[in-house]
């Protein structure tokens, strides 16, 4: 029984409840809607994420993520950008660093960088001219560096720049 939500900002909401409209409306269906068993599991993951401290874990860890891969971005001359909250990061890949043209959709590069990042344990996904990261909640510095490391000599094999 999969547990869903819909969330909005309170600004959000006063332009809901503010319209006499009636195309001001938040509407879907509720399939498994207070379902007993998925009520409990939410609950339970909760808790864990407040006994374990699981959110102090993503902003320390990916804190430090983004400084790596921010300095790996300075290094490489296939990155444009590196952005990203938490442990959520995009990896900007483009053509040109000074002129920040990007890569067009199924680039090479794009493509050998995520295979040397593999071929080095690391999976990491791509979108366009991106590498999406968003690792486990659990993540540790140890883990980090390993997916650093193999991205640093991924970009490095592909792009020089090390």
């Amino acid at each position: 029984m999969p547990p869903g939500a819909t969330a909005i900002s309170a600004k959000m909401g006063e332009v809901f409840s503010a319209s006499d409209s009636a195309f001001a409306a938040v509407s879907h269906g509720y399939t498994y809607s207070a379902h007993p068993v998925a009520a409990a599991a939410a609950l339970a993951t909760l808790d864990v994420l407040e006994k374990e401290d699981i959110l102090g874990n993503v902003r320390t860890q990916g804190t430090y993520l983004l400084e790596r891969l921010q300095a790996l971005g300075q290094r490489s001359p296939l990155i444009g950008d590196v952005r990203g909250t938490g442990l959520m990061v995009a990896i900007e890949m483009v053509a040109d660093k000074k002129t920040k043209a990007a890569f067009g959709r199924g680039a090479k590069e794009v493509t050998e960088v995520a295979r040397e990042a593999y071929r080095l344990g690391a999976m990491v996904r791509t979108s366009g001219p991106n590498i999406i990261l968003s690792p486990a909640l659990t993540i540790s510095r140890a883990e980090i560096d390993v997916l650093c490391d193999a991205l640093d000599a991924a970009f490095a094999k592909v792009g020089g720049g090390k």
